[in-house]
């Protein structure tokens, strides 16, 4: 991958579009189809380099489009920017900010920025087809992230970029939690964020520079999107592969429509009808109560991103619009791919670990207990035959950090609201807060501080807004280590730094928690962890923690009845509803979801079998606006049926946004399920082989779920639990 804009490939290529073979150019292929005028003065003008670029409908040029520099909006979720600068294609589909080869005079806001064309023609005549409107993000991302500034560096390095439906598909995915179709619908493409999720949509437009070609307008087949992570005698990277053939799929049925004379041709009538928005706003950041329907080209693509299953009902798949969607496709397309129909729109990409020299030692391999931090970083358990490591991805896939090799094995994974992170060291039984900040390697552990009460074997860890909190294996007892996150000098010192550590249910241990497998905290700082021993989940309540040694503590809650069944991660909304992941073995025998609602604390069991795709649930996770997603294993050993699937409350009953067999993404086994402030799913690939030879693989399916507050522990501590950043 070139970390470029301007590709020698690319400029030959339009050099030779621009040979005047007579008063006509028959275009070559990438540049367009069909008899096209000379290029303009400015164009020629500007051959050298500039802030440039060419509008495409396929290959074919859009003539008299309108091109649009925007900054990103500030003020909410597809708020508002500002337009920069204004022009119109050439018949050759160039466009220019420049004037006689001087950049146009524009101020540049410290802003991310992005191109829409709106209008023009595509199809060889000299019509206005209102229904076009593609777009790109321009930006290009580096080992420290794309820069917040990313207008005044588009003016100065002046890049020559391509906008057709690859990069329009590309950037409305990326960035769907963040874009308005109402204002869309009204003429202004906007994208926007909250003023405290800026974070969040920097970290989306670095994934989408990562994986799509700015200069060509395609999209890499893999690549690595970070330096490669030096670990003892082996260097490592992430190699990441998106989901470029269905890419190509959506931007080919886009393309009908932009290459069609007028907006209401069969095709664009036909992606117009099919592709519906949402029926329920709780699948996206915006809060509209309803949609209008697409009347361009960038709508329909967010409808099909939003709404992946076509559904016109919540819960209920088209599948005869995703048909007639497909067939769309020419039979020779402008973007070739090879796929068959989906079963979803959704679009993945799949991060595998690599050895780029020395040694055979992979560092991805059977994750589990996924989680992220408050920078968007994803960290993760990596299982091989002989250790246990924490690592860690920045928010677009880079290996930052790989491998506690001097701690291995680790056991439990979880946060502090500051971002810390902890995880309990099995040989040693001891309790170690990571620095983010610090390559997690042996060089490091001076760094990690400690907790050496010999009982600490954590399954799974959580925080709240002054507390750890971990199961501790085979003892029935949940530990408290307290005003962990407030102390600095335990992460500042140079020696290991014993924290105080409590047993918040002392004499009342638990016979269910020898298994226990998923820890929640939530508003109220009341503990939530569930016992697959005895198909039970328990409540410790707040007040029973204990602030000294000398504390006592009141008898845990149980919840059962039937209700559960082998409970194996546990999650908690906004409104403190408790959510429970069952495995396979009760009714419905596939596994299935348990709801404690905070009004009532009488479970809630979905008795639908196979919701949404439901098979061996194993991980559940709540995104921004209470939708619940659960990643699920599969029964057998090949793990037939592991799937990802989205659920949500519509009218008080549980509805499923996913189709019957979850969203279809490359899997192995899926565990821990987390979302990030991008609205990006991570799912860890727990049936990977636990081979230190064999490389195992994390999914992220790009910004489908709605943004949520991270660590979860900062969501608790200012009660934006399951909340929008």
């Amino acid at each position: 991958m070139s970390s470029s804009y301007l590709q020698p490939g690319l400029l030959l290529r339009r050099a030779i579009c621009y040979l005047a073979i007579s008063s006509t150019l028959l275009l070559a292929a990438g540049c367009g189809i069909g008899s096209v005028s000379a290029p303009s003065a400015d164009a020629l003008a500007d051959s050298g380099g500039g802030f440039s670029g060419f509008a495409h409908g396929g290959q074919n040029p859009i003539s008299g489009g309108t091109v649009r520099l925007w900054t990103v909006g500030a003020t909410g979720y597809g708020s508002a920017g500002t337009l920069l600068a204004t022009t119109t294609t050439d018949t050759n589909g160039y466009f220019s900010f420049l004037t006689a080869g001087v950049p146009t005079n524009y101020t540049c806001p410290n802003a991310l920025v992005y191109l829409t064309i709106n209008g023009g023609d595509a199809s060889g005549g000299n019509g206005n087809n209102t229904a076009i409107a593609l777009m790109t993000i321009l930006g290009t991302p580096t080992t420290t992230g794309v820069s917040q500034d990313l207008c005044a560096t588009v003016k100065t390095n002046r890049p020559t970029v391509m906008v057709n439906e690859v990069t329009t598909v590309a950037s409305i995915y990326a960035l769907q939690q963040f874009f308005n179709a109402l204002a869309e619908a009204g003429g202004t493409p906007q994208i926007g964020t909250s003023s405290t999720n800026s974070m969040g949509l920097t970290n989306a437009v670095n994934t989408l520079s990562s994986f799509l070609d700015l200069a060509n307008g395609v999209i890499y087949p893999n690549y690595q999107p970070y330096g490669a992570q030096v670990i003892s005698t082996s260097n490592h990277n992430i190699t990441v592969t998106p989901e470029y053939n269905k890419i190509y799929m959506i931007a080919d049925i886009l393309a009908t429509c932009v290459n069609s004379a007028l907006p209401t041709s069969d095709a664009c009538t036909t992606l117009f009808n099919d592709a519906v928005p949402p029926p329920v706003a709780a699948a996206t950041s915006q809060s509209a109560a309803s949609f209008p329907a697409a009347t361009d080209t960038m709508m329909a693509a967010y409808y099909l991103a939003t709404n992946p299953i076509n559904a016109t009902t919540a819960g209920t798949p088209d599948n005869t619009k995703m048909a007639e969607l497909y067939n769309l496709v020419t039979p020779q397309p402008p973007f070739a791919f090879t796929a068959p129909q989906p079963t979803d729109w959704t679009i993945g990409l799949t991060y595998a670990s690599s050895v780029v020299s020395g040694g055979s030692t992979y560092v991805l391999s059977a994750p589990t207990n996924l989680a992220i931090d408050g920078s968007g970083n994803v960290w993760y358990l990596s299982n091989t035959s002989s250790n246990v490591a924490v690592s860690e991805l920045n928010p677009y896939g880079g290996l930052t950090n790989a491998g506690v090799t001097s701690l291995v094995p680790m056991q439990g994974l979880g946060f502090d609201f500051a971002s810390f992170a902890y995880s309990a060291r099995i040989s040693s039984k001891v309790l170690y807060a990571l620095k983010a900040s610090v390559a997690l390697q042996a060089a490091a552990q001076p760094e990690d501080s400690a907790n050496s009460n010999a009982t600490v074997l954590a399954s799974a860890i959580a925080g709240d807004a002054t507390n750890i909190f971990f199961p501790v294996i085979s003892s029935g007892t949940v530990f408290q280590v307290p005003a962990v996150a407030q102390t600095s000098t335990p992460f500042t010192s140079t020696t290991v730094t014993v924290f105080p550590q409590y047993a918040v249910n002392s004499g009342h241990a638990i016979t269910g928690l020898t298994n226990a497998s998923g820890i929640a905290i939530d508003h109220a700082s009341n503990i939530w962890v569930g016992g697959t021993s005895s198909n039970t989940l328990y409540q410790i309540a707040y007040n029973a923690y204990p602030s000294s040694t000398s504390s006592t503590s009141s008898t845990p809650v149980p919840y059962t009845g039937g209700a559960f069944n082998l409970p194996t991660s546990v999650a908690v909304d906004h409104g403190n509803n408790v959510w429970v992941a069952n495995g396979v073995g009760g009714s419905p025998v596939d596994g299935f979801i348990t709801e404690l609602p905070s009004a009532t604390s009488t479970p809630v069991k979905d008795t639908v079998a196979n919701h949404g795709g439901i098979n061996n649930p194993a991980g559940v996770a709540v995104d921004g606006a209470g939708n619940i997603w659960v990643a699920s294993a599969g029964q057998t050993a090949a793990f037939t049926g592991q799937t990802v699937s989205e659920l949500s409350l519509v009218g008080g009953a549980l509805t499923a946004f996913s189709p019957s067999n979850g969203f279809a993404h490359t899997y192995t086994g899926p565990g821990s399920i987390a979302v990030d402030a991008s609205g990006n799913v991570w799912v860890a690939n727990a049936g990977g082989v636990a081979t230190a030879t064999v490389p195992g693989s994390i999914t992220e399916i790009l910004g489908a779920a709605v943004p949520v507050v991270t660590p979860i522990a900062l969501g608790v501590k200012n009660n934006k639990l399951g909340s929008l950043p």
